[in-house]
């Protein structure tokens, strides 16, 4: 339960450390296409809920669950790639394994070798196309229930796999067709069952498995369900999720439901502060976008009330420089803005926003949270930091020289200030031995940190009217040219970043001369490098709330 309390005081603290302009809440038009989040139009008309969605309550706190199967061809690439890696892990564990019988994982290999495909998946009992769905009932147990082709060549497959890894079952249990597993623990009981042609996992404490046994097994059914499927697909809708796999949390069913799990019930008071929360953040929301071949894109997002979206959109500020940073396919590059004062005073509101919830609620982890966090917001920002408005930070590419430090390098970096000559002055004053490095303020670059450094190369650094530069290689040169007295080129998310996984692997390669040939999960190869490319993450505010991004690029 405290690591639960915790993870819900981190919504809280963001939440209610979000303080005009809800116009350009999303104005990062500078940025490449490919940089920003790539939502897809769904039509509700031509989604169908599966069967197991009837097992779901409609008052859920939270549930994932898919409409769709994640594509078969998208699993034969990973697996492709990633097959000697796990044939080297099955001969690892044999070998590790002083009985001389296989280990599970390599009897799960051996039973799955040559099946990764549809026909091969059926074979074993599996859904080619299984659909799936992970929930709660209250707030435990959780339940994930996932299609199967035919739920007794899939018993006979389990019974195989563990006979082969010299393993034994707990005792089965049955009854009105259903079969069941069901693993012991003083504190928390695993069941695994098999029913209506579902594989079904829960997990939760003994009395509240018994107290739920009908509805996870499915021999019961929830007064009101989610069969219809209208609760996620109103999600895929609002926010550009595709139907291979949504899901939400919703913080007012979570809260009533972590009270009821502790046996307590909410005071006036503390429901009256939770309704607050509610109201300003209702729900998480999870999806993917796109899971295909080519690439794995979605994403995260805090719903928030108009209110608090406008509040967040106030802190955003415009960085110049940072769209060209990312431009290119750097090797890696990061980079945003936010209005540190503005944010510092909003944090400040949250101390008293997070007291208020512990002291209503009886909830000790709350209000050690609200001193500590009095404690850190209570003094006053550093006046260099308070200048600060954003951040870029680009490494187009890097060659290591045989003696494994760069030997040549197009790097960039900005900071941008609200004065930069001032920001610099202050910097000199926090920590005099900065103006060792030569810095100039004179709008121009000039060689930075001779002799300090033991670099082959150059290092430029300047200093404009508001923003910072330092440059390495031709490339960087002219970009912090360009930026050093830039102005304006519109609110940027809070945080873009990108980086190339095969770029990153050749630096390895260079530094490290490659994967030690005898690497046991490996195999002398990093099979990573053939199905990663690029991947991009975000955050940033939109018309629906905090919008955390992310895609990944397959080759």
């Amino acid at each position: 339960m405290k690591l639960l309390r915790v993870s819900v005081l981190a919504i809280v603290a963001m939440v209610a450390s979000c303080k005009k302009d809800s116009g350009s809440s999303n104005n990062n038009s500078n940025l490449p296409a490919d940089m920003k989040p790539q939502p897809v139009v769904v039509d509700p008309g031509k989604l169908h809920a599966p069967a197991l969605f009837a097992n779901v309550p409609a008052d859920a706190p939270y549930v994932v669950g898919a409409f769709e199967a994640v594509p078969l061809d998208y699993y034969a690439k990973m697996k492709t790639a990633l097959a000697p890696t796990f044939a080297n892990m099955a001969q690892l564990f044999r070998d590790m394994d002083s009985t001389g019988k296989p280990s599970l994982i390599s009897a799960v290999m051996q039973e799955m070798d040559g099946k990764w495909n549809a026909q091969g998946l059926e074979s074993l009992g599996f859904s080619s196309q299984p659909r799936f769905a992970l929930y709660g009932l209250g707030l435990l147990p959780v339940v994930f229930r996932i299609e199967v082709k035919d739920q007794k060549t899939l018993l006979a497959t389990i019974e195989r796999v563990a006979k082969q890894a010299g393993q034994s079952l707990p005792p089965m249990e049955q009854k009105d067709g259903r079969t069941w597993w069901r693993l012991h623990d003083a504190k928390m009981d695993v069941l695994v069952a098999l029913a209506d042609n579902q594989l079904v996992f829960a997990l939760g404490p003994p009395a509240r498995i018994d107290a739920n046994l009908g509805l996870i097994l499915g021999s019961e059914k929830p007064a009101q369900s989610m069969a219809d499927g209208k609760a996620l697909t109103e999600v895929m809708t609002r926010h550009g999720f595709g139907p291979h796999l949504i899901g939400f949390v919703d913080t007012k069913r979570l809260a009533t439901a972590a009270f009821a799990y502790d046996g307590r019930q909410m005071t006036p008071a503390c429901s009256t502060q939770i309704d607050a929360f509610a109201t300003a953040a209702p729900r998480v929301v999870i999806g993917y976008a796109e899971i295909s071949p080519k690439r794995a894109s979605g994403g995260v997002v805090v719903e928030l009330s108009q209110t608090l979206i406008k509040e967040l959109a106030a802190l955003k500020t415009e960085v110049p420089g940072l769209a060209q940073a990312v431009a290119d396919q750097p090797m890696l590059a990061f980079g945003g803005g936010i209005d540190l004062p503005a944010a510092h005073k909003l944090g400040q509101r949250a101390v008293a926003v997070v007291g208020g919830i512990g002291q209503a609620c009886d909830l000790e982890v709350f209000r050690e949270a609200s001193a500590d966090l009095g404690e850190a917001l209570g003094r006053p920002l550093p006046d260099p930091l308070a200048k600060v408005v954003g951040a870029v930070f680009a490494v187009k590419s890097v060659q290591m020289s045989k003696s494994m430090l760069p030997e040549k390098a197009e790097a960039f970096g900005l900071l941008a200030t609200t004065d930069g000559k001032a920001f610099v002055e202050d910097m000199m004053k926090e920590q005099p031995a900065l103006r060792r490095i030569g810095l100039e303020t004179d709008g121009k670059l000039h060689p930075v940190g001779q002799g300090m450094l033991p670099l082959p190369f150059e290092v430029k650094a300047g200093v404009g009217g508001k923003n910072v530069v330092v440059a390495i290689g031709a490339q960087g040169e002219k970009l912090a040219t360009e930026t050093i007295d830039a102005k304006g080129g519109g609110k940027v998310p809070f945080l873009v970043a990108t980086y190339d996984y095969g770029k990153f692997m050749e630096l390895n390669r260079q530094i490290t001369g490659g994967f030690d040939p005898d690497d046991a999960l490996s195999g002398g190869k990093d099979p990573f490098t053939t199905v990663f490319g690029r991947t991009v993450f975000s955050i940033d505010v939109n018309d629906k709330g905090l919008v955390g991004w992310g895609t990944v690029e397959m080759k």
